[in-house]
């Protein structure tokens, strides 16, 4: 039981990539019932929604915990790089407010709820690929209603994790940890303090209801999700 506490529900786009990226958006804009949202069967900058998934895990498990902003200890740019930024969402319930500056030409990606399972702990334990996988699944199958609204428009899909088509599915993957002041020691919900800084983790496993957002244009934009008895994030961005 102890083992399953320790994982939280968290619940967060080279001008050449943005040009593509906004052709393919106006060509399935017939069929895209959230024309912000990239479609959750695409491929955005060469990757799928899942491989982003697990991209956006290694993020957040690579930054220390004196400057993380899931842990709202640093600011939103740590960590980012290249034409996805990815934003974050909370590991324990919270209500909160972000104010974020965004560089022009940036994809968004995001968790609106996921969860992640492996085996770290003092002492580490014992579970398969399959018992991690069947753990994040029933851990995100649990959460909602979930909802979402870019600039007061909701995005429509996202409300049951269970039926949403912006579900990545288990996906299996390996993190390393910050090389200082790692989350998993040195975060008190977790305090493990048995796992070294720069620890490689592997098997993990993860799920999720995730969004790609196509690069938003110049100025004031406010993106926000909703867990119910989870969480409540507001973004405050200001893209330049």
């Amino acid at each position: 039981m102890q083992k399953y506490q320790r994982f939280w529900r968290s619940v967060a786009v080279v001008v050449g990539l943005m040009v593509a990226a906004m052709t393919w958006v106006a060509q399935g804009a017939s069929s895209n019932p959230n024309p912000r949202v990239l479609l959750p069967q695409s491929k955005p900058y060469g990757m799928s929604y899942a491989q982003w998934s697990v991209r956006w895990w290694q993020w957040v498990f690579s930054l220390p915990a004196n400057n993380s902003p899931i842990l709202d200890t640093g600011d939103c740019s740590a960590g980012q790089s290249g034409p996805v930024w990815f934003l974050a969402g909370a590991f324990v319930p919270t209500t909160v407010t972000r104010t974020c500056t965004i560089p022009a030409g940036k994809a968004l990606f995001f968790p609106l709820a996921n969860a992640w399972a492996d085996n770290t702990g003092c002492p580490y334990t014992t579970l398969t690929v399959e018992d991690l996988k069947a753990l994040v699944v029933r851990l995100v199958d649990g959460v909602g209603p979930i909802a979402c609204t870019i600039d007061g428009v909701p995005v429509r899909g996202v409300g049951s994790a269970v039926e949403s088509p912006y579900r990545v599915g288990a996906q299996v993957f390996s993190y390393t940890l910050a090389p200082t002041d790692n989350i998993l020691a040195n975060y008190p919900p977790f305090g493990l303090s048995c796992i070294a800084d720069g620890t490689t983790v592997f098997p993990a496993a993860e799920d999720g209801v995730y969004l790609m957002l196509a690069p938003l244009s110049a100025g004031n934009h406010t993106i926000r999700f909703t867990v119910k008895d989870f969480l409540d994030i507001t973004y405050d961005l200001t893209v330049q």
